[in-house]
């Protein structure tokens, strides 16, 4: 058996390749080592076969074969991993579409959080291995999750997952990543998707800006507040207040970025630290979503031409004496 094509979402592709690569390649080498010669031409393949010769190959190389837990209630329910080594839990499913997904919103979420798993793995067949199963009707395959996964919100799955299609025909690895980069980024910095940021609106950890202006007070305003905010915040500059996605010409980024990098360091006292990426929007070719982010201050009050400024809501506000007083205080 080999492995074919590979759905990653928040990562988890380079997550396993970057710190279990020695915990896929055993698995990948488990794989390839059932091997089904059928020499019958109409003879089907047994799903549990599959299933028993994986677990021996595990077995062998120290893994923890269907672990289960099982939570007490009006009745027993019962999840189940597969097999599972150093942080990396995995199923193998030949099945319906259904039991897929319930492994992806319910199996993995609750056996993450009481065996310490990292992300979650899960094994599908390719379609045209699929025909070779001797399954009933409705069983998904790869391609057919694929569709439905893309299809989704973004995001209904909060934690790093790859779903790897398999069959018997070696070729070349495939791999997706279902989650943007933009999404990746403001995710780990405020927890929610670009999308999510939009219908939710501007909030105190996160501003809008359509544009630059011509002498760039406002942002630096914005810029100040968010430092003297507990953890900060993030300038989206390219999205309307409205939450329209205009972005920012990329002819005209670089030009940007220096301004915005000269306006904080020359306006800020005390200098908070800042970065400033920029991810490019899909749909618009020419033009990119530019994201500035500010660490909070350690020394408070920042100030702007000697006034200190605040988050009130979705703005920034000047700060009387009593929000200065508490804000040095509070450190």
């Amino acid at each position: 058996m080999y492995f074919n094509a590979v759905l990653s979402s928040l990562g988890g592709w380079d997550i396993l390749m970057k710190k279990h690569q020695p915990v896929y390649m055993v698995l990948k080498k488990a794989m390839e080592s059932i091997d089904y010669k059928n020499p019958q031409k109409n003879k089907k393949i047994c799903s549990r076969d599959i299933h028993h010769d994986l677990n021996v190959a595990l077995e062998k190389k120290k893994w923890q074969i269907n672990v289960q837990i099982t939570l007490q209630g009006g009745k027993n329910t019962v999840y189940t991993v597969d097999f599972l080594r150093d942080k990396i839990g995995g199923k193998l499913i030949l099945g319906k579409q259904a039991f897929i997904l319930s492994s992806l919103l319910a199996n993995f979420p609750m056996s993450m959080r009481l065996y310490d798993i990292e992300m979650a793995l899960i094994l599908v067949p390719m379609r045209s291995f699929k025909k070779k199963l001797s399954v009933g009707s409705g069983v998904a395959e790869f391609e057919f999750m694929r569709d439905i996964l893309e299809g989704l919100p973004p995001l209904s799955v909060r934690y790093p997952f790859v779903i790897i299609g398999f069959s018997q025909q070696k070729s070349e690895l495939h791999i997706e990543e279902l989650t943007s980069g933009i999404d990746q980024y403001l995710l780990s910095q405020v927890g929610f998707t670009l999308q999510e940021m939009i219908l939710l609106g501007e909030r105190p950890q996160y501003d809008f800006k359509e544009k630059l202006s011509i002498r760039a007070d406002s942002f630096t305003k914005e810029v100040c507040a968010m430092a003297n905010s507990k953890k900060g915040g993030l300038i989206l500059l390219g999205v309307s207040d409205e939450g329209d996605i205009v972005g920012v010409e990329n002819s005209d980024l670089d030009n940007i970025q220096l301004r915005l990098t000269n306006s904080i360091r020359n306006l800020c006292k005390p200098i908070p630290k800042f970065e400033i990426v920029s991810f490019p929007i899909i749909d618009k070719k020419q033009s990119s979503l530019l994201i500035c982010r500010i660490e909070e201050n350690q020394r408070k009050p920042c100030l702007v031409r000697g006034r200190a400024y605040i988050r009130s809501g979705p703005s920034a506000q000047p700060a009387d004496a009593e929000e200065i007083r508490n804000m040095v205080f509070a450190l």
